[in-house]
Order: C-alpha cells, then sequence, then structure tokens
C-alpha cells in the first residue's frame, strides 16, 4: 500500500518528469495532458488550467479532447467561473459527435452549473441516437443473413447494409463536425 507521503512524491516526479518532456519536445500534446491531470491530482488547479488551456486554446494546437475540455471546464467551474466552464463543455459536446455517453456525462455538468436548457439538449442529443439505434437494431433481427451455397466464399455473400451506412451518416451530420 502506498501512503499519503509517498502517493505525494510520486505525483512530484510525475510532474517533474512531465514538465522535462514539454521541454523537450513542447508540442507533446499527451505530455500536456498527463502534466494538467497530476497537477489537478496535487490540486494546483490554477497551473492544470493554465496547462489545458494551452493545449486546447493556444494558436497552433489541435484544440481538441472531450475528455481534455471537460477536465478544463470542471476545473473553471470548481473556481466559480461557470461561463467559462460551459463554454469549455459546448466545446466538448461538439466534439463528442455520436458519443452517447459523453453526452450524458455532459448533461450532469450543464445541470451542475445551472444550465438546464444545456443539460436538456445534451439528453435530446443522447436519447435520439439510442432510439435511432434501437429501431436499427430491431430492422437489423427482422433480416435473415443468406446462407452460403457449398463452395460459395462467404465475404461474397455478406450484404452491404446500407440502412446502416445511412444512419451513421446521418448521425455524423447531424452533430457538428
Amino acid at each position: 500500500a502506498t501512503t499519503p507521503a509517498q502517493a505525494g512524491a510520486n505525483l512530484r516526479k510525475a510532474q517533474k518528469a512531465f514538465e522535462d518532456a514539454i521541454v523537450k519536445m513542447p508540442n507533446n500534446a499527451y505530455a500536456q495532458a498527463m502534466l494538467a491531470d497530476v497537477l489537478q491530482g496535487q490540486g494546483k488547479d490554477d497551473k492544470a488550467i493554465q496547462v489545458l488551456y494551452q493545449l486546447l486554446e493556444s494558436e497552433g494546437s489541435s484544440g481538441t479532447g472531450v475528455d481534455l475540455r471537460m477536465m478544463l471546464g470542471d476545473l473553471l467551474a470548481k473556481k466559480g467561473k461557470k461561463g467559462e466552464a460551459v463554454t469549455q463543455y459546448t466545446k466538448a459536446s461538439e466534439e463528442a459527435r455520436i458519443d452517447v455517453g459523453s453526452h450524458r456525462m455532459l448533461a450532469t455538468k450543464f445541470k451542475s452549473v445551472g444550465r438546464a436548457d444545456l443539460a436538456a439538449k445534451e439528453t435530446a442529443i443522447a436519447d435520439d441516437y439510442e432510439n435511432k439505434l434501437k429501431v436499427l437494431q430491431e430492422q437489423q433481427q427482422k433480416k435473415k443473413p443468406p446462407r452460403a451455397p457449398s463452395g460459395t466464399p462467404a465475404a461474397s455473400l455478406v450484404p452491404v447494409d446500407c440502412q446502416f451506412i445511412e444512419f451513421v451518416i446521418q448521425m455524423c451530420h447531424t452533430q457538428p463536425l
């Protein structure tokens, strides 16, 4: 078992290792993300916020990461910066596309910062996707796969499921890219 003192020492070592990695490779998104997580674990929220803003909002950054944006939003909300938290949660929602779990988590986060309207939107996105998927799965259950005549390669009989492809395309187009 790790003692609190050992855990603290391990976090400090991890912080130094990630900071060293960033010095060597300033655009190392993995090291920046991990540094932010370590800083948050140490209660150094202001530094974690700074690292996450650098990672997500600086010129030349890819600016993506649903989990990172949720982490930044959580840290901002904890600091009482609800408007900035909502901005980060909104960006996370846009990046989540058809990730139902993320939309459900965001609904909870929006509620926590007093935005029931945005929480309802997230819930509606997740519900809509799940309902469409359920209908599609029910339609798929009704179809019976073709039986291959002996000597026929099975791969040549796999039907292209146009309904599923159309469903995925529709869901990608209804969610901001």
